[in-house]
């Protein structure tokens, strides 16, 4: 994989895993 294809695909699981962090502050902050 070349580096113009490798950093996108960085910048993805770095956002899914804000977003996934994000929904589960939210899913406390809900039940609570």
């Amino acid at each position: 994989m070349t580096e113009a294809g490798a950093i996108p695909v960085g910048l993805g699981k770095n956002i899914l895993r804000i977003e996934s962090a994000a929904v589960s502050l939210v899913a406390r902050l809900r039940l609570t």
